[in-house]
């Protein structure tokens, strides 16, 4: 069970530092204006939110015993599944079949 939430971690960790990388790139050229739009916000949050739960994850499951409560992780993990669905959302604006939905929702 160890070696499998290790891998996984690693695998979502590769993924995670590749979109951190892409805010952290827009931070660096906007600057204090990177901060006025409300889609850095939910990107931020859900990178910090995702990375807090899988540190989490990981701690619980390396000690052996439950040392992190398993309400506190799923927590966490809802949150992080909520801000990614919101950003699927928004994405999904771009393509010309669903962008009438979003903007509907809107």
């Amino acid at each position: 069970m160890r070696v499998l939430v290790f891998l996984a971690t690693i695998g979502c960790l590769i993924l995670w530092s590749f979109f951190f990388a892409q805010e952290w790139a827009q931070l660096k050229i906007a600057k204090f204006d990177y901060f006025l739009d409300y889609w850095n916000w939910i990107d931020m949050s859900s990178l910090s939110v995702n990375f807090l739960f899988l540190v989490l994850l990981n701690v619980d499951v390396m000690a052996g015993k439950q040392v992190i409560s398993l309400v506190v992780i799923r927590t966490f993990g809802g949150l992080g599944s909520f801000f990614m669905w919101i950003k699927v959302f928004y994405w999904m604006r771009l393509f010309k079949q669903t962008a009438y939905f979003i903007t509907l929702i809107k």
